[in-house]
């Protein structure tokens, strides 16, 4: 997999979660409105402007992240590679969607101080961003992310 750029920004997301999913009781759906939006100016007039429109909103978590976002690969190398860094759930996890998933994107992100594996598959017609039914893993590892990255660009 090849790197194809480093993300760094703000971001605002509004999530709705499920209960099922088609990995059982562990998976949720999600509807996911993103924006990026540049600087902290932005940030604090759109939530002004929440607050406006909904006076009981409020912020609930606050972080900074730094994503690296691949191109092509293989999901099956990368799951091999990669797979003595998660737990047994995880581990089972990552492989139904390398054996499942088809169409797929990978990142690797610094979250705070926790750094992430992340991969989006889609299980129907869809791409991996916008799927109707899209399978995600979002897990921590204990390397670094630059040691993450050198995992992911061996998988192809």
């Amino acid at each position: 997999m090849k790197q194809i750029m480093p993300h760094r920004g703000i971001n605002v997301f509004c999530c709705i979660f499920g209960t099922k999913g088609i990995m059982g009781p562990m998976s949720q759906y999600e509807i996911e409105i993103k924006t990026l939006l540049g600087e902290q100016a932005n940030a604090d007039a759109l939530k002004e402007r929440l607050k406006e429109l909904d006076p009981a909103c409020k912020e609930t978590s606050r972080n900074k992240q730094l994503n690296h976002y691949f191109h092509g690969g293989d999901l099956h190398k990368l799951f091999e590679i990669t797979k003595d860094l998660f737990g047994d759930d995880a581990k089972k996890k990552f492989e139904h969607i390398a054996e499942k998933g088809s169409k797929f994107s990978v990142r690797t992100r610094q979250k705070d101080d926790t750094v992430l594996l992340v991969v989006k598959a889609s299980v129907d017609e869809g791409t991996s961003s916008n799927a109707v039914s899209r399978m995600e893993f979002e897990e921590p590892v204990d390397v670094s992310l630059d040691e993450l990255d050198q995992f992911v660009e061996k998988a192809g």
